[in-house]
């Protein structure tokens, strides 16, 4: 497996050598032609120009004119002035074809614009001819010509020297390319070799470790989605370890007591049908809270860990409640208090949520009521609209009611009124925290109002929905 740095350096230098190969490859195959093009452009360009000023020229009868233009010699000349003698520059200026012997060749060629090249030492060195003929201001009948030599150079010299810039161009690029490579390899490779380091923490089970990134955008975004998947990991763990610590401490009371109840019925109350079926009852009582136990901390770890699923849709408050309060109506389920139930369903209150679990909110609230309402007692429901909380719902018992330094402490998991013993009232002690997390993951609000002997009121709010919307 290469790592990332080794790639890196090997990216770099696979870059540098083909930028010096793409230069070493234009200064063998393309130079000569696009220094041949460039040049020939050049004394294109100029003979033209010089043909357009010479329009404007006025003076007396010209034999032979030479002078110089972009440092190249130029010769304007008739028939007559080609064999004449010109003193100035003659020695150093080169002319490989001689006045009399383009003449010749430019009228042979039969084109008004006539351009050559001429050899002459090296392979390498030449001549590009510029010859044009153009009219005679003094002489309309006799011609003049334009005759213009520009000498290409040394090829061979300027490409030794430009061989010699490439190889210290290349030596300075392949400097350079090591020096970013280190430099890029330090700044993406080191961070990225922390993050494995660390997630090798993660998956020993260490939900402490933290990730850090540099300010390289893709390297901050994984940071932050491996930091959210551990908080994640580490809330999951924690339900996981207080599930497990639950089922452990919580089964072991009811576990103790079927099991003498049953030790009890077999060597005590057998023959005794009316003891016997006090100690069934119990056992049968203690398996029922045992059932609503579990039920209880798997739908309390859900919502702890976030797994809980909602549908969410339009949903009535008065027709849910209907349902709750028939589930409580019989005698049986009032625990044989006979408490009553005051409800009257009196509109249309449509809320957004999830039906099964707003009902049971519903359900634990008006539990909670019962349980904690005095023998024979009544409790109320109402639902009302409110223009600044929304849709109330709220019930209300006449109850022992609730110490307020315990106000807050009643949505905690395994807090009851019956201070650290909800068993004695028949609670699993994670009603009101199921209610309390059912109800924020709506984005609902919820409280509770209490004195002590007078009783207490249990509320929540939701926002209305259009009164149009499609009730489920």
């Amino acid at each position: 497996m290469k790592k990332l740095r080794n790639r890196i350096w090997a990216v770099f230098a696979v870059f540098s050598v083909t930028i010096l190969g793409i230069v070493w490859g234009f200064q063998t195959l393309a130079f000569n032609r696009l220094y041949y093009r460039q040049e020939l452009a050049r004394i294109e360009t100029l003979g033209n120009d010089i043909t357009e000023e010479w329009k404007n020229v006025r003076f007396s009868q010209p034999v032979s004119i030479r002078f110089y233009r972009d440092e190249l010699p130029v010769r304007i000349f008739n028939a007559a002035g080609a064999k004449t003698t010109d003193t100035v520059g003659v020695a150093s200026d080169p002319d490989p074809f001689g006045a009399d012997q383009f003449i010749s060749k430019y009228e042979a060629s039969g084109n008004a614009v006539y351009i050559n090249t001429v050899g002459t030492k090296g392979p390498d060195t030449g001549f590009i001819i510029f010859g044009r003929k153009i009219a005679n201001p003094i002489e309309p009948d006799n011609s003049l010509y334009v005759y213009i030599v520009d000498p290409l150079g040394p090829l061979n010299s300027v490409r030794s020297i430009m061989t010699q810039q490439l190889v210290l161009l290349g030596a300075v690029t392949v400097i350079l390319a090591i020096i970013i490579a280190f430099f890029m390899a330090s700044t993406i490779a080191k961070p990225i070799v922390d993050l494995t380091d660390q997630a090798s923490l993660l998956a020993q089970g260490d939900y402490s470790v933290r990730f850090t990134g540099n300010d390289i955008t893709e390297i901050r975004q994984l940071t932050d989605t491996l930091n959210d998947a551990t908080e994640k990991l580490a809330q999951i763990d924690e339900t996981k370890n207080t599930l497990l610590a639950s089922v452990s401490h919580d089964l072991r009371t009811p576990l103790t007591m079927i099991k003498a109840y049953a030790e009890m019925i077999r060597d005590l109350s057998g023959n005794n049908e009316e003891r016997r079926r006090e100690h069934i009852g119990i056992i049968l009582q203690e398996a029922d809270w045992m059932s609503d136990l579990i039920t209880d901390i798997l739908e309390y770890s859900r919502i702890r860990s976030g797994t809980m699923n909602y549908e969410m849709r339009v949903l009535d408050l008065a027709s849910l409640t209907d349902v709750c309060t028939e589930r409580f109506s019989g005698p049986m389920v009032q625990h044989d208090r006979g408490v009553k139930i005051d409800w009257c369903n009196e509109g249309y209150f449509p809320v957004w949520g999830d039906v099964v679990r707003i009902q049971r909110v519903i359900n634990n609230l008006l539990d909670n009521a019962i349980k904690f309402s005095d023998p024979g007692g009544t409790v109320h429901i109402r639902i009302r609209n409110d223009e600044a909380s929304g849709t109330v719902w709220e019930i209300t018992d006449h109850g022992p009611g609730i110490a307020p330094e315990n106000i807050d402490a009643i949505w905690d998991r395994y807090f009851s009124r019956d201070i650290g013993t909800p068993r004695k009232s028949g609670s699993t002690g994670l009603g009101l925290p199921i209610v309390r997390g059912i109800l924020e993951a709506h984005g609902a609000k919820y409280g509770v109002d209490s004195k002590p002997g007078e009783g207490s009121r249990f509320w929540f709010s939701m926002k209305p929905v259009q009164e149009d919307s499609e009730q489920v």
